[in-house]
């Protein structure tokens, strides 16, 4: 017999059994006469493609396209296999514990993931990994936009090797276990579930005793004495009325189109760039595509009754990619996998990532409120108006480059270098700015909307393009080359504060701005989300601490809509 040595589990959370977990079930499910205490589902299934021809293909249509008929035919139809396993364990007389494993290419297809234990392959990863020979992590950073990453070393190496902040949602990590557990694991991959390499064999015995260790190992807390530690400051939430309460808070809120503090992201790392996204299963009543998931464009496309709108409802739409090169249309995740979402609850703060709900530890909480309060981080910045209107009648969108060149035209102390192509690290093509004020205040605009991609990339580009201003003379040189390019009656003062030298930088003499752009009557820092206020204390830290600006934040009142005549 051919040895099997990768194996994929999932645990399934208490009092789910086979019915609930396993699609179909019983239908076509076989029970495993060859184990002892233990009760194991298996269904197999030969899958068979839709039959493609060279129509179907467009590099092969583009191809014939040049006769008169068909120069080039393809026929062809995929098959392949694929199987679940359901695994029921007994622990005492009264309770039994549940476990799923999947084989081949979409196996997983009948396995129903909203009854999986989310963090699972996480925690036993955490426990179970040798702490200093680490090879792949993946994280998260859920703020107004999702910033998904994957950090893989050639050596393997401790946690902190990665260079890993609190702030990052430990996703998946891969590396090799412990000597506890050498004799039956190579190497691991935990994220929802666990995947294994093998040193012989799985028996069926083995495998129960792998599962029977891995319910030990997810119950355990030595990952707190560990570098892992960080992962409880955004705490899993299990507790299934605080998490009812938190699903009917964020439909009411999606009900009532306030995406404030809601956005959606791919739910896992997507490496087809010729992919687009549509919410649409009928490819000829739907032709609209997205390059980007947005929480207006997913509603816009459904119906909601207010009395009957659930959780259920969001589980129910279904977001699909588009391969434009095939021309195939095929479902990703429904809406809820992808929803990103901050809540308040009884003065705690919760965030929606992955379809868990995690809560934000306290002790983060005043940390950050803290710093932000003792700082003195907003500013007025007077020279920066207020109630301008940002409607572009050409563009037909409220912008925030009309805000910078209404400034730039009617301060005289300002300069614009919003759509400036400034080089950094040989490419020519970043706005190291938005506007420059003659004492030498670098201020950087952007408006916070709802539901979309909003001003993490202010504090992102505040950070890197300062840098890149300090110690980078190209980029200064071209800095210089865009003042006298463009009009203004102050050329040499804008000039005079942009130094060609580094030595003659001194970072101190420099204040970094950001300035949020809002239509609302009040606004400020308690209004931002708790990942963006985390973000800001970074920002701030980094240009102050590990290098010696000054920065500041201030908020400004503008008006949205066509400019009334």
């Amino acid at each position: 017999m051919l040895e099997l040595k990768k194996i994929t589990i999932y645990k399934i959370k208490d009092g789910i059994d086979f019915n609930k977990f396993l699609k179909q079930f019983p239908n076509g499910y076989d029970l495993v006469t060859k184990v002892n205490n233990s009760k194991i589902y298996v269904k197999f299934e030969n899958h068979k493609s839709d039959l493609k021809t060279n129509k179907d293909i467009p590099w092969i249509s583009f191809l014939n396209s040049g006769f008169d008929s068909d120069q080039y035919l393809y026929s062809a139809m995929n098959s392949y296999p694929r199987a679940i396993v359901g695994i029921k364990i007994r622990i005492d007389a009264d309770k039994h514990i549940y476990f799923a494993m999947t084989f081949g290419q979409h196996g997983d297809m009948f396995l129903d993931k909203n009854h999986i234990v989310h963090d699972f392959g996480i925690k036993v990863a955490m426990n179970i990994c040798d702490h200093d020979k680490l090879r792949k992590v993946q994280t998260s950073i859920y703020e107004s936009v999702t910033h998904q990453t994957e950090r893989q070393l050639s050596i393997a190496s401790g946690l902190s090797t990665f260079g890993i902040n609190e702030t990052e949602f430990l996703r998946m990590i891969s590396g090799n276990v412990n000597d506890e557990f050498s004799d039956v694991i190579d190497s691991f991959k935990g994220k929802d579930s666990i995947a294994l390499k093998l040193p012989e064999s799985l028996t069926w015995n083995k495998l129960i005793d792998i599962c029977n260790r891995f319910e030990e190992r997810y119950k355990s807390a030595d990952y707190k004495k560990t570098d892992f530690k960080s992962y409880d400051l955004f705490r899993h939430e299990s507790d299934p009325q605080i998490i009812n309460t938190l699903d009917s808070l964020l439909c009411s809120k999606i009900a009532d189109k306030s995406f404030d503090k809601i956005h959606l992201a791919p739910p896992e790392f997507v490496g087809n760039e010729d992919l687009s996204y549509c919410y649409n299963r009928d490819t000829e009543k739907e032709n609209n595509f997205y390059d980007d998931l947005r929480i207006d464009d997913l509603v816009s496309h459904h119906k909601i009754s207010k009395e009957s709108f659930s959780i259920s409802s969001i589980k129910r739409w279904d977001i699909y990619g588009y391969n434009h090169e095939h021309q195939r249309k095929y479902k990703l995740w429904n809406g809820y996998q992808c929803l990103i979402a901050e809540i308040e609850l009884d003065d705690k703060t919760y965030i929606l990532a992955n379809s868990q709900w995690r809560e934000v530890s306290q002790d983060l909480k005043t940390i950050v409120s803290e710093y932000l309060e003792n700082k003195d981080i907003v500013k007025e910045i007077e020279y920066l108006p207020i109630d301008v209107n940002i409607f572009d009648a050409t563009k037909r969108q409220n912008r925030e480059e009309i805000y910078n060149a209404h400034v730039a035209e009617n301060v005289k102390d300002v300069f614009l270098f919003d759509k400036s192509k400034i080089s950094i690290a040989g490419e020519k093509k970043y706005e190291i700015c938005d506007l420059l004020n003659k004492n030498k205040h670098i201020i950087h605009v952007k408006r916070y909307s709802h539901g979309a991609a909003s001003i993490s990339h202010l504090f992102i580009q505040g950070r890197f393009y300062s840098y890149a201003f300090s110690t980078n003379a190209t980029c200064r040189q071209e800095m210089r080359a865009w003042i006298d390019n463009n009009s203004h009656s102050a050329k040499d003062i804008f000039k005079s504060i942009i130094p060609e030298h580094n030595n003659d930088i001194n970072e101190s003499e420099y204040t970094i701005v950001f300035c949020v752009l809002h239509d609302s009557e009040k606004f400020d820092i308690s209004d931002l989300p708790f990942m963006t206020q985390y973000e800001l204390m970074n920002s701030h830290k980094y240009l102050t601490q590990d290098r010696k600006f000054k920065s500041c934040i201030t908020f400004k009142r503008v008006k949205l809509g066509s400019i009334e005549n």
